[in-house]
């Protein structure tokens, strides 16, 4: 019994070591109006408390409270929890008010929150009253995270709603094409409703929707306003019953933000040689499986970055090794994108062979260089050094030829025999005519070899560009089955990302066009430019601008992928064949 009580504790304090204790102060504004209303809440996470102990709300009357809220959660196998004690308190008094800490005891020790300041200032009344200025009472804007960027750096753009009515409905009626920017949609982002002042006037502001937005092209880039339509109730009717299906009272009417610029500039020219193209901000983490072998062995290092920036840029980094060490290409082992604290975050995993050539001592010391929008410059990462001790082996490697296999297996496949020959026992097979064929057989592919070479010198270079040209329809057609596997298996977004590379890989390839100039507006004014017609070029673009809607708002509608798929394999044969 005591063993288990034992253990028991021993649990207890691990959990609690895990699950960090916080007490914490938060309130749903920084400013409001005299004779508004403000809500503070009070939370104790990861323990369970006694004593709990407001503050004395100076220069504000208590309206309400405390409400209490516990919330249990399990994630990733970590267990967290937590309890609140929320006020609702009004403020009297204009001026900057501080709400003074608040404390609780958690076993035999007393927790307190920090202070928290807010700006009470005079609100005013709108004009005309409430009804007469709609336009006023409520309105969407797009809010972007910063309004200079950097190539590559992700830019968060949120649609936030100001109301001081209740809304009924929201619809997106259209969105901006982000042209010169790849865009993706955050699902998870803090979407509290939260109470700003605005010319005096208290607002309670939420975030509709948020897009990270990643510049492909340097210049001033225009997003144009989204339109949506909103559904208030009407309070200038008499009140009807609400009918099963809708609200009869129900007023809707359309709104639009307004346009946003953003001024994208080109990175500096002083990029060191160990520059990846990553830019935002960046870790790394560098893991050798041994640093003691032989010469007949090969070291795996596997490096793992991590960060905000716009993964498509990202390069592998260079590894300054010893000429004694040979390292190959790496391998991808993982790419994905996941959502953390409101931001998009990629990460890569990548996989380095090296192989030593001779014994000694060496150091592998990874760099990882990346544009750090923060401190506006390069900064390179070296994590750590690694220490590699090779000693002689025997000379019979087999890490080369295992890695040769790969790309000779299909080589190295030889057909059944099917049928056999028997002789004579006491046949000699030196000086046979089979003897002699095996003999002259390798003279043969010698010669062979050389003629080969002869022939290829005298060949021209091949021109990369003009092949990538030639197999742009082959190539896209490659996309767009791997897309009609996933129309199929009726996955949306896999789907529309694939359609989207498709046509996107087309005009790369067929017109020599880099990443950096894909736009619907450049596409259209280089396929006009060729003589493409026009009617090809505006389907091109829509099942361009369809997959991008596509993607943002996680449609899945089998039917319009079936359209979709069959309108892209017709519009690349098209305009294949006006350009050939």
């Amino acid at each position: 019994m005591r063993i288990f009580l034992s253990l028991f504790v021993l649990l207890i304090a691990f959990i609690s070591l895990e699950a960090q204790t916080r007490f914490v102060a938060t309130a749903d504004a920084k400013e409001i109006v005299k004779g508004g209303y403000l809500e503070v809440t009070f939370t104790l996470e990861n323990a369970s408390g006694t004593q709990f102990k407001a503050p004395a709300f100076k220069n504000f009357k208590v309206a309400g409270g405390p409400s209490t809220s516990q919330s249990t959660s399990w994630v990733n196998g970590k267990s967290s929890s937590s309890i609140g004690y929320s006020f609702t308190l009004l403020a009297d008094k204009i001026g900057t008010m501080t709400i003074g800490p608040a404390s609780i005891k958690v076993g035999k020790q007393t927790l307190s929150t920090r202070p928290i300041q807010v700006k009470v200032v005079k609100g005013r009344k709108m004009a005309n009253g409430a009804v007469a200025n709609l336009e006023e009472q409520v309105f969407i804007r797009a809010e972007p995270s910063v309004n200079e960027a950097r190539i590559g750096q992700q830019i968060l753009l949120d649609y936030k709603l100001y109301t001081v009515i209740n809304i009924e409905s929201y619809n997106i009626i259209s969105e901006p094409e982000y042209d010169g920017f790849y865009a993706q949609n955050i699902s998870r982002f803090d979407g509290r409703v939260v109470k700003e002042v605005i010319n005096g006037i208290q607002y309670s502001t939420k975030i509709l929707r948020r897009v990270a937005l990643y510049p492909q092209q340097a210049g001033l880039m225009t997003i144009d306003p989204m339109s949506s339509r909103l559904g208030v109730v009407d309070e200038t009717k008499p009140k009807q019953r609400r009918s099963f299906f809708f609200n009869r009272n129900l007023k809707q009417f359309n709104v639009n933000t307004q346009t946003i610029q953003i001024n994208v500039k080109p990175l500096p020219d002083n990029a060191p040689p160990t520059f990846s193209g990553a830019v935002g901000n960046y870790g790394m983490q560098v893991q050798v499986d041994k640093n003691k072998l032989t010469t007949d062995d090969a070291i795996t290092l596997q490096v793992t970055i991590t960060g905000n920036g716009d993964i498509k840029r990202l390069q592998p980094p260079k590894l300054n090794l010893d000429p004694n060490l040979e390292v190959y290409e790496p391998n991808i082992l993982d790419e994905k994108e996941v959502e953390q604290n409101g931001q998009n975050y990629s990460q890569k995993i990548l996989e380095y062979l090296i192989l030593p050539k001779e014994p000694g001592r060496y150091q592998i010391a990874p760099e990882f260089t990346y544009f750090d929008t923060d401190s506006l410059a390069y900064r390179t990462l070296k994590p750590r050094i690694f220490n590699v001790f090779v000693s002689k082996g025997t000379g019979k490697s087999n890490v080369k030829q295992d890695l040769a296999e790969d790309d000779k297996l299909m080589g190295d496949i030889k057909f059944i025999k099917t049928d056999s020959n028997l002789s004579k026992a006491g046949s000699y097979f030196y000086g046979s005519p089979f003897f002699w064929i095996l003999f002259a057989l390798p003279l043969c592919m010698l010669g062979g070899v050389v003629v080969k070479k002869q022939m290829d010198a005298n060949k021209p270079e091949i021109d990369l560009t003009l092949l990538k040209s030639q197999q742009a329809q082959k190539h896209a057609e490659e996309k767009l089955a791997t897309a009609k596997k996933y129309l199929g298996e009726n996955n949306g977004r896999a789907f529309y990302d694939e359609v989207s590379r498709a046509m996107f890989g087309y005009v790369g390839d067929k017109l020599n066009m880099p990443p950096s100039e894909f736009s619907k507006q450049n596409i259209s004014e280089k396929l006009s430019s060729l003589n493409v017609n026009q009617e090809h070029i505006a389907k091109f673009t829509e099942i361009i601008k369809t997959a991008e809607m596509a993607l943002f708002a996680g449609m899945d509608n089998n039917a319009s992928m079936s359209k979709v798929y069959g309108d892209a394999l017709d519009v690349v044969a098209k305009i294949e064949g006006s350009l050939t």
